[in-house]
């Protein structure tokens, strides 16, 4: 959720404690660092609230005006994309709205496709269509698989564990498709599947 923001230690010390009482303050719980009962049920649920992001004014990325738009299928993630993108290979991404391409390499993910960018290069061309600044929020994206354009929907902050080096992106983002699901409880995220359905032009 965006809390603990640092390479995974295996313990629960001082870091895991500050992470936890961050999140128990976004979500109006006891700030006590102990994940009791109430905690855990709030972490574990579709309502947990993510870290908040800081606000940077910077210039939105600009949209390209197109009569063509590049617009991707609608493919079931568990029957169809997982296999067809395996874990170290590398696809193309294109970003809906502003058409700034860039590759990611899918490094795991079993409900959805954890990725990240290829090279220094595009790392920035990733952070580009966020206007400069990581985010949560969703955008929706066309990924090329096996020469076939596919709709997705990705987030923009790092997380997790790192795989690529030398790509100036500390950890991973996620790419959801087509009935995709998050990592907590299993669930469908409907921002992604909203996403998704942007990216196939409906």
């Amino acid at each position: 959720l965006g809390y603990f923001d640092t390479a995974t230690t295996g313990y629960f010390g001082d870091v895991t404690e500050q992470a936890v009482k961050a999140f128990q303050k976004e979500n109006k719980l006891s700030q006590d660092g102990a994940v009791g009962r109430q905690t855990s049920d709030v972490l574990f649920s579709n309502e947990a609230v993510r870290e908040p992001v800081v606000s940077v004014k910077k210039p939105a990325p600009k949209v390209v005006k197109s009569s063509k738009p590049i617009v991707g299928n609608m493919r079931d993630w568990f029957s169809y994309v997982n296999s067809r993108w395996p874990r170290g290979s590398k696809c193309l991404v294109i970003d809906y709205e502003t058409r700034i391409q860039y590759n990611m390499i899918r490094v795991g993910g079993y409900n959805h496709a954890d990725v990240e960018p290829a090279t220094k290069d595009d790392c920035a061309k990733l952070l580009k269509t966020y206007g400069g600044s990581w985010s949560w929020n969703r955008r929706a994206v066309v990924v090329r698989i096996g020469g076939e354009y596919i709709a997705g929907s990705t987030n923009g902050y790092p997380h997790g564990y790192e795989t690529v080096s030398g790509n100036n992106m500390t950890g991973q983002v996620c790419i959801h498709f087509l009935n995709s699901r998050n990592h907590v409880r299993n669930l469908v995220d409907p921002s992604h599947q909203a996403m998704v359905r942007k990216a196939s032009g409906k």
